[in-house]
């Protein structure tokens, strides 16, 4: 979040040429929503820390919908990070996060797992995919 006015330039530059660039990890550490506006970004992750507890919290969730609220208003689409379960994904759906990232569809794996995995796998019949 913190770019010198050059180096905002050319982030904006790659960006113009073609790139989506997506800021990661935002809600925590030195995440800054008013700077949010002036970055040249087309996508903004929401951190993990967020997401935990969106089930059981209130307090949680109505972070969370400011949140999508926020990043929608200066343009940019939301991805959220680490969701856990199916009920989660819901939550961020309806929330209007455009796209979940997480155990809910698979863990970590590498290149040759993913294409077999993206080859044979079959959608599970869930409101979030």
């Amino acid at each position: 979040m913190e770019c010198s006015e050059a180096e905002l330039a050319e982030i904006a530059a790659i960006r113009a040429e073609g790139a989506s660039i997506a800021l990661d990890d935002f809600g925590t550490g030195f995440s800054n929503i008013a700077r949010l506006r002036a970055m040249p970004v087309d996508r903004v992750k929401l951190d993990q820390t967020l997401i935990a507890d969106i089930e059981t919290s209130e307090e949680a969730r109505v972070v969370v919908q400011a949140l999508v609220h926020l990043i929608k208003g200066v343009g940019c689409s939301i991805v959220a990070e680490s969701v856990e379960n199916a009920a989660q994904a819901d939550l961020l759906r309806a929330m209007g996060c455009d796209s979940v990232q997480g155990y809910v569809y698979a863990g970590p794996m590498s290149e040759n797992e993913f294409l077999s995995w993206s080859a044979h796998h079959v959608p599970a019949s869930r409101s979030a995919a």
